[in-house]
Protein backbone atom coordinates (compact mmCIF):
# COMPACT_ATOMS: atom_id res chain seq x y z
CA UNK A 1 0.00 0.00 0.00
CA UNK A 2 2.87 2.38 0.75
CA UNK A 3 4.24 1.86 -2.75
CA UNK A 4 0.87 2.61 -4.29
CA UNK A 5 0.30 5.74 -2.21
CA UNK A 6 3.67 7.26 -3.10
CA UNK A 7 3.15 7.18 -6.87
CA UNK A 8 1.55 9.89 -8.99
CA UNK A 9 -0.94 7.73 -10.87
CA UNK A 10 -2.32 4.21 -11.16
CA UNK A 11 0.05 3.15 -13.92
CA UNK A 12 3.13 3.98 -11.87
CA UNK A 13 1.48 2.30 -8.89
CA UNK A 14 1.16 -0.88 -10.94
CA UNK A 15 4.83 -0.67 -11.90
CA UNK A 16 5.77 -0.20 -8.23
CA UNK A 17 3.67 -3.21 -7.25
CA UNK A 18 5.29 -5.42 -9.90
CA UNK A 19 8.77 -4.23 -8.90
CA UNK A 20 7.98 -5.00 -5.27
CA UNK A 21 6.90 -8.52 -6.19
CA UNK A 22 10.06 -9.05 -8.23
CA UNK A 23 12.22 -7.81 -5.37
CA UNK A 24 10.57 -10.05 -2.77
CA UNK A 25 10.81 -13.18 -4.94
CA UNK A 26 14.55 -13.79 -4.25
CA UNK A 27 13.93 -13.40 -0.51
CA UNK A 28 11.14 -15.97 -0.60
CA UNK A 29 13.34 -18.27 -2.68
CA UNK A 30 16.11 -17.92 -0.10
CA UNK A 31 13.74 -18.94 2.72
CA UNK A 32 12.61 -21.96 0.72
CA UNK A 33 16.21 -22.98 0.03
CA UNK A 34 17.14 -22.68 3.71
CA UNK A 35 14.15 -24.84 4.66
CA UNK A 36 15.04 -27.43 2.02
CA UNK A 37 18.67 -27.50 3.16
CA UNK A 38 17.59 -27.99 6.79
CA UNK A 39 15.25 -30.81 5.76
CA UNK A 40 18.07 -32.48 3.84
CA UNK A 41 20.50 -32.02 6.75
CA UNK A 42 18.18 -33.59 9.31
CA UNK A 43 16.84 -36.32 7.01
CA UNK A 44 20.18 -38.14 7.02
CA UNK A 45 20.37 -40.74 9.76
CA UNK A 46 22.66 -39.35 12.42
CA UNK A 47 22.99 -39.60 16.14
CA UNK A 48 22.06 -36.09 17.29
CA UNK A 49 22.48 -35.48 21.00
CA UNK A 50 19.55 -33.07 20.99
CA UNK A 51 15.84 -33.35 20.22
CA UNK A 52 14.84 -32.49 16.63
CA UNK A 53 11.19 -33.50 16.89
CA UNK A 54 9.96 -29.91 17.36
CA UNK A 55 9.67 -29.01 13.66
CA UNK A 56 8.60 -25.34 13.99
CA UNK A 57 11.77 -24.66 16.02
CA UNK A 58 14.17 -26.57 13.78
CA UNK A 59 15.97 -23.44 12.54
CA UNK A 60 16.83 -22.10 16.02
CA UNK A 61 17.80 -25.64 17.07
CA UNK A 62 20.15 -25.86 14.08
CA UNK A 63 21.60 -22.43 14.87
CA UNK A 64 22.19 -23.28 18.54
CA UNK A 65 23.81 -26.67 17.96
CA UNK A 66 25.48 -26.57 14.54
CA UNK A 67 26.64 -22.99 13.86
CA UNK A 68 29.82 -21.51 15.37
CA UNK A 69 29.26 -18.88 18.05
CA UNK A 70 30.19 -15.84 15.92
CA UNK A 71 27.88 -16.81 13.07
CA UNK A 72 25.15 -17.72 15.56
CA UNK A 73 25.37 -14.27 17.16
CA UNK A 74 25.29 -12.57 13.76
CA UNK A 75 22.25 -14.61 12.74
CA UNK A 76 20.27 -13.81 15.87
CA UNK A 77 21.26 -10.13 15.73
CA UNK A 78 19.91 -10.03 12.17
CA UNK A 79 16.68 -11.73 13.23
CA UNK A 80 16.15 -9.26 16.06
CA UNK A 81 16.91 -6.33 13.75
CA UNK A 82 14.31 -7.54 11.24
CA UNK A 83 11.73 -8.06 13.98
CA UNK A 84 12.34 -4.59 15.44
CA UNK A 85 12.16 -3.00 11.99
CA UNK A 86 8.80 -4.61 11.28
CA UNK A 87 7.47 -3.78 14.72
CA UNK A 88 8.53 -0.14 14.59
CA UNK A 89 6.93 0.26 11.15
CA UNK A 90 3.67 -1.17 12.45
CA UNK A 91 3.74 1.07 15.54
CA UNK A 92 4.42 4.15 13.41
CA UNK A 93 1.63 3.28 10.96
CA UNK A 94 -0.89 2.63 13.75
CA UNK A 95 0.05 5.81 15.62
CA UNK A 96 -0.17 7.92 12.47
CA UNK A 97 -3.55 6.42 11.61
CA UNK A 98 -4.87 7.12 15.08
CA UNK A 99 -3.48 10.68 15.10
CA UNK A 100 -4.78 11.59 11.65
CA UNK A 101 -8.06 9.66 11.45
CA UNK A 102 -9.41 9.27 14.98
CA UNK A 103 -8.27 12.41 16.80
CA UNK A 104 -10.13 15.59 15.83
CA UNK A 105 -8.22 17.75 13.33
CA UNK A 106 -8.23 20.78 15.61
CA UNK A 107 -6.34 18.92 18.38
CA UNK A 108 -3.97 17.24 15.93
CA UNK A 109 -3.09 20.55 14.26
CA UNK A 110 -2.51 22.37 17.55
CA UNK A 111 -0.16 19.85 19.07
CA UNK A 112 1.38 18.32 15.90
CA UNK A 113 4.17 15.84 16.57
CA UNK A 114 3.33 15.53 20.26
CA UNK A 115 0.02 13.86 19.37
CA UNK A 116 1.75 11.27 17.18
CA UNK A 117 4.37 10.59 19.88
CA UNK A 118 1.63 10.11 22.47
CA UNK A 119 -0.22 7.75 20.11
CA UNK A 120 3.02 5.81 19.49
CA UNK A 121 3.49 5.44 23.22
CA UNK A 122 -0.10 4.25 23.62
CA UNK A 123 0.15 1.72 20.78
CA UNK A 124 3.47 0.44 22.16
CA UNK A 125 2.03 0.06 25.67
CA UNK A 126 -0.98 -1.78 24.24
CA UNK A 127 1.22 -4.17 22.23
CA UNK A 128 3.50 -4.86 25.22
CA UNK A 129 0.49 -5.48 27.44
CA UNK A 130 -1.05 -7.83 24.88
CA UNK A 131 2.21 -9.76 24.56
CA UNK A 132 2.58 -10.09 28.32
CA UNK A 133 -1.03 -11.24 28.65
CA UNK A 134 -0.56 -13.82 25.88
CA UNK A 135 2.65 -15.06 27.52
CA UNK A 136 0.94 -15.34 30.89
CA UNK A 137 -1.97 -17.25 29.36
CA UNK A 138 0.38 -19.55 27.45
CA UNK A 139 2.59 -20.37 30.42
CA UNK A 140 -0.26 -20.92 32.89
CA UNK A 141 -2.44 -23.03 30.59
CA UNK A 142 0.26 -25.61 29.75
CA UNK A 143 1.31 -28.48 32.00
CA UNK A 144 4.66 -27.87 33.68
CA UNK A 145 6.25 -31.16 32.57
CA UNK A 146 5.86 -30.44 28.82
CA UNK A 147 7.30 -26.92 29.22
CA UNK A 148 10.43 -28.05 31.03
CA UNK A 149 11.21 -30.86 28.57
CA UNK A 150 10.75 -28.55 25.64
CA UNK A 151 13.62 -26.21 26.61
CA UNK A 152 16.34 -28.77 27.31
Amino acid sequence: VQRLLTTRDGRRGGHALIASGLCTFPITLQFLLIGTALAAFYSQPANFNYDISDHPRIFPIFAMHELPSGLRGLLFAGLFAVAMSSLSSAICALATTIATDLIPKRIANERGVAVIRFCSLGVTAFLIGSALLADYYYTTSRPKSSMSSRWR
